[in-house]
């Protein structure tokens, strides 16, 4: 994590934060000036992230950390007035694991186009959305996986809806 990042990207004006661990480790280790040093931040656990996260960039509304085959923990403010953010958590959804490339991306894009779709860019989710949202994201970026290659591994809307609908037939 470079030490110009926060004047290169000012991160205050970041609704949501989607990072995955290693960067979620970065970002704490700058945060809490441990950058540069020797410090072991390798066992820097998630839950020892996100208040430090939160402490820094109070203002965001949802902070979401990727955890590769763990899945996902995301804490979300439902309202402009909570100080507190709701945490979830969401595993993975199993499936043959081809090639990584491109699953954090997919994720995101998937994640945005459902805020954006059905949102808006002028309104905040509910819980209910957000969790849908993750779970929208997260059954894309599983597809991706089992896929060779980063833009071909990038699975269409109605294969990642169809995946949905099967995972909800089981549960």
């Amino acid at each position: 994590m470079s030490a110009d990042l926060p004047k290169e990207y000012p991160l205050s004006f970041v609704d949501y934060l989607i990072i995955n661990e290693i960067e979620a480790q970065g970002l704490y280790a700058y945060l809490t000036a441990h950058e540069g040093t020797n410090a072991d931040l390798s066992n820097v656990t998630v839950s020892e992230s996100f208040p430090v996260l939160e402490k820094a960039y109070g203002q965001i509304t949802g902070i979401i950390i990727t955890l590769g085959g763990d899945g996902l923990v995301a804490r979300f403010r439902i309202n402009e007035e909570d100080e507190n953010l709701k945490e979830f958590r969401m595993g993975i959804v199993k499936g043959n694991v081809v090639n990584t490339t491109g699953a954090g991306d997919t994720f995101t894009g998937y994640f945005v186009a459902n805020l954006v779709c059905n949102q808006g860019l002028n309104t905040r989710f509910t819980g209910e959305q957000f969790r849908a949202a993750l779970e929208e994201a997260s059954h894309a970026a599983s597809l991706a996986v089992g896929k060779e290659g980063a833009m071909n591994s990038i699975p269409i809307k109605d294969d990642v809806d169809e995946a949905i609908r099967v995972r909800q037939k089981l549960n």
